[in-house]
């Protein structure tokens, strides 16, 4: 008996860690869509100006941006890896006009 809890218990741990978070996200999806753009944006303007001037600015103006939408950069990641990690979510069915 103690050999079959003993070995159910690890199991039962297993199962419960490998279940998705995703029932709850911070952000609606057309704010995700916007926020994405945004940060894309951003990233583009980075990646054009010298490293040393990127490093002075990258922290506040990604600080900036997540407080327009009411994030940190923790509650950003959770949204990111629930819309991304559902492809359903992700992927936009484009169907051609008949």
């Amino acid at each position: 008996m103690h050999r079959l809890i003993l070995g159910l218990l690890p199991l039962f741990f297993i199962s419960i860690s490998c279940k998705k978070e995703g029932s709850r996200r911070d952000l609606p999806q057309d704010d995700m869509v916007e926020l994405m753009t945004d940060v894309h944006i951003l990233d583009g303007y980075i990646s054009n100006i010298p490293v040393d001037s990127a490093k002075k600015v990258i922290d506040p103006l990604y600080e900036e941006l997540f407080a327009k939408y009411g994030l940190d950069s923790t509650s950003f990641n959770k949204n990111v890896n629930f819309y991304f990690g559902d492809p359903k979510l992700t992927v936009k069915n484009i169907r051609p006009s008949s």
